[in-house]
């Protein structure tokens, strides 16, 4: 193993958050930075908790029923309140 290659790993598993010993288990197997990088990815995804998937859908929520107004613009509020004489 080259000194390029430790660096690899052990850069590696810092940037995942590793400890030391996980780059030292690496070490020791003679693992390319590459098959490190395999590795992490698959301890990252062992320690992730279990995907969750939601979704809202128009009608669900509070108010569901409630009429739906579409929001006046900044320039249609300045609009009227330079009508209004309010500047």
């Amino acid at each position: 193993m080259t000194a390029e290659t430790a660096e690899t790993v052990i850069a590696a598993c810092a940037i995942a958050g590793q400890p030391v010993k996980v780059a030292a288990d690496f070490l020791r197997r003679g693992l390319t930075g590459q098959q490190a990088g395999r590795e992490l990815l698959t301890l990252r995804v062992e320690q992730s908790g279990p995907e969750i998937y939601s979704t809202v859908l128009p009608g669900d929520g509070a108010n569901a029923n409630a009429e739906v107004k579409p929001a006046k613009s900044l320039a249609q509020r300045m609009a009227e309140k330079f009508r209004k004489g309010k500047r």
